[in-house]
């Protein structure tokens, strides 16, 4: 694939991951108040919350990789 056409693949899937996370998230926090808070992955605990308004971030980060 042609890197020009590769890198703007990355940049729209990228926001448009993002954009549709926040709007997930966003519409989440209108109607129930709060964002969730992740305290374990798997079954390991963590010592400290992660907020899921981190996967607007983290989901952008997985669409390139994917690409």
């Amino acid at each position: 694939m042609e890197t020009a056409r590769k890198h703007k693949l990355m940049i729209r899937w990228s926001l448009m991951t993002a954009g549709v996370i926040a709007i997930f998230w966003t519409i989440w926090y209108l109607v129930v108040g709060n964002v969730p808070v992740v305290t374990s992955v798997g079954a390991n605990h963590l010592c400290f919350g992660i907020s899921r308004w981190w996967d607007i971030l983290i989901g952008p980060i997985w669409s390139v990789t994917l690409i």
